[in-house]
């Protein structure tokens, strides 16, 4: 596939990225002559510069032969001008970054499918309602839910008070319905096997039904709790989004803005919550704040090292429980130890979305984990089945020994989520689970299309 990306922030070089390891072509079109070189040294790709929807830059980038195109600047505007630009000089399909969600409803005049833009992908609404899920279960690393909802994909630390650290994986008791489907150690992946033992401090994600996600959190150790009150830190994009969303469902926070422009264009958009104009990086705000009852702090700043401190500082005075965001997972392992509970990446959850549609119809849902090392795939096998799939053993099936089968739907059964064993089969119809190293997607993807 040829692919030509408008943008080479963060979005564009991570999603470039994966793309190029993933044997695509790839061209991207930059304005700023210095990202341009930096992007030159890093990638493996054609690097114009040029503005995005100007004709001379698309022509130089390829587009007449493309096969898909992505804008992903930070300006809706210019996103979506650059998708109608690029179906007038020939792309076969294009996707848009907006922020703004009103671009996909009845509020303008013309919507995206009159200007030729096959996607239109948005997620500041889904990050914040994935930290609000996180804030419905203090403890969990990250929730997301899988296959229309039937499952979810927890992640949870192994911390000292957990009683099966350097245990046997097929000596521990787990609650039912569920399996470990990967676990994290320091930067590497693996794909849990019963002979291998959980470490301290490793990061282990499960697949399991919606209502035993409480289970999974007292099997490690980590007591029931609620939470009261939230202190949102940043008034961002992602934190207004997050804010308004808590309102929504009845647990509005406390914003600590630093920008006295910006705390007064949320304070104006916030029915409920209270917007206090401070400087975050002042300790003794956040532990006044926390001090008064905020039980869960989600630290949601653009810049990271000062998010990442902000965070560690509210674990040490007992916040009970912390989100914050990092676009950069090579601080993860470090957060993780110093207490920090959750890490939530806007641009990553972005480029998750877009890489599903790139993936289109082989792939029903793909979920990065980590720096891209490992995917959840969600497979659709054929009404017509496939014979090196069906109707085999698990246990019989041709799958590298760095990838699992985590779960089966199947539709019109008594239950339509299975959480497999060796001994169960995959049938025509059924959507598949399966968690996979980088390095063998190729092989399972060969296996399952």
């Amino acid at each position: 596939m040829y692919v030509v990306i408008v943008g080479a922030g963060e979005v564009g070089t991570y999603l470039a990225e994966i793309l190029i390891r993933e044997k695509h072509d790839v061209a991207i079109v930059e304005q700023d002559e210095h990202v341009v070189h930096r992007s030159e040294k890093r990638l493996d790709a054609l690097v114009v510069h040029g503005n995005g929807a100007s004709k001379n830059a698309l022509e130089e980038a390829g587009i007449r032969h493309s096969d898909l195109f992505i804008a992903v600047t930070n300006l809706d505007e210019i996103n979506m001008f650059s998708c109608l630009a690029a179906r007038k000089h020939g792309s076969k399909q294009t996707i848009a970054r907006v922020r703004d969600r009103r671009y996909d409803g009845d509020y303008y005049s013309m919507t995206s499918s009159e200007l030729g833009i096959d996607h239109l992908i948005t997620t500041e609404q889904a990050v914040a309602e994935q930290i609000a899920r996180l804030f419905a279960f203090p403890g969990l690393s990250s929730h997301e839910s899988l296959a229309g909802g039937k499952l979810v994909l927890i992640e949870t630390a192994v911390k000292s008070h957990f009683n099966g650290v350097d245990r046997p994986l097929s000596e521990l008791n787990l609650p039912r319905p569920g399996i470990l489907i990967a676990i994290q150690r320091e930067e590497k992946f693996i794909i849990p096997r019963g002979h291998q033992a959980l470490k301290e401090n490793d990061q282990v994600f499960t697949l399991t039904v919606p209502d035993r996600v409480s289970d999974f959190l007292r099997f490690f150790g980590f007591p029931k709790l609620r939470v009261h009150d939230v202190l949102i830190v940043g008034g961002g994009v992602i934190g207004f989004h997050t804010s308004r969303y808590l309102e929504e469902i009845g647990q509005p926070p406390t914003v600590i803005e630093s920008d006295p422009e910006r705390a007064k264009f949320i304070a104006q958009r916030l029915e409920r919550s209270t917007v206090i104009e401070e400087d975050a990086t002042d300790i003794e705000v956040i532990r006044r704040e926390v001090e008064d009852g905020r039980d869960a702090v989600a630290v949601l700043m653009k810049e990271e090292e000062k998010a990442l401190l902000i965070g560690m500082y509210a674990k040490h005075i007992k916040a009970a429980h912390v989100v914050t965001r990092v676009d950069d997972f090579k601080f993860a392992p470090i957060a993780y130890k110093m207490g920090i509970d959750s890490l939530i990446s806007p641009q990553r959850a972005l480029a998750r979305e877009i890489l599903e549609k790139v993936r289109g119809v082989r792939i029903a849902r793909a979920m990065m984990l980590g720096d891209n090392k490992i995917e959840i795939l969600e497979y659709k096998i054929s009404p017509q089945g496939k014979k090196n799939v069906c109707n085999i053993p698990l246990s019989e099936l041709e799958l590298p020994d760095q990838a699992i089968v985590g779960g089966i739907l199947r539709e019109k059964s008594p239950d339509p989520a299975i959480i497999p064993g060796g001994d169960d089969q995959i049938l025509p119809g059924d959507h598949v689970i399966v968690s996979v190293l980088a390095d063998a997607i190729s092989d399972v993807e060969k296996l399952f299309t």
